[in-house]
């Protein structure tokens, strides 16, 4: 899943990703096309989706001091929406839910700390869009990491800190990495 749209000071525009989506956890070189639908909806196959962008940076999996399961792409000119909307997060019309564009953020872009009870939402490849409750703040979790698309080949295993958990049946699924999860009140990262 594309999270989101980013601008920097010159007006360049990034994807934000995971790593383990757009850097192949750390196996990808910095330069290679950025295809979409993703590798793992086209058999893994590279030549395969529409060109999307160029990956420019990640945060490596392998570093003891990473944080985080990041990656970001820059944009190929006309391939997403320029505007940063992210799908079903907007207004019901006609029975469809719409693309909401992005707002002026309260917080300078920098998002919110997450508190027990908040509601959130995101926008994903496989369940779509999702609410659900932050059930837990500061958790240690562990994540497999692969080398290759298929997930046959071990590569490292990742313990983050500080993370939440966010209840609810079916918040996310394979295939929803990446998406942004928002508040709802505030529509914050």
């Amino acid at each position: 899943t594309l999270g989101a749209l980013l601008q920097d000071g010159s007006g360049n525009k990034y994807i934000l990703s995971n790593n383990h989506v757009l850097a192949r956890s750390d196996q990808a070189s910095k330069g290679e096309d950025i295809v979409q639908p993703g590798l793992v909806d086209e058999n893994c196959d590279p030549t395969k989706g529409a060109l999307v962008g160029t990956l420019t940076g990640w945060l490596p999996l392998s570093s003891n001091s990473t944080n985080a399961d990041a990656a970001i792409a820059q944009v190929n000119s006309g391939a997403v929406d320029p505007s940063g909307s992210i799908l079903e997060l907007g207004s019901l019309v006609n029975g469809t839910l719409q693309a909401a564009p992005p707002g002026t953020s309260s917080t300078g872009g920098k998002g919110e700390t997450a508190a027990v009870g908040m509601t959130v939402a995101k926008s994903g490849r496989t369940t779509g869009l999702t609410c659900a409750n932050v059930a837990a703040v500061n958790l240690s979790v562990q994540v497999d990491y692969y080398k290759d698309c298929a997930e046959t080949q071990s590569y490292t295993t990742k313990t983050y800190q500080n993370q939440i958990e966010i209840t609810g049946n079916q918040f996310s699924d394979a295939g929803d990495s990446g998406s942004l999860i928002v508040d709802t009140k505030t529509a914050e990262p």
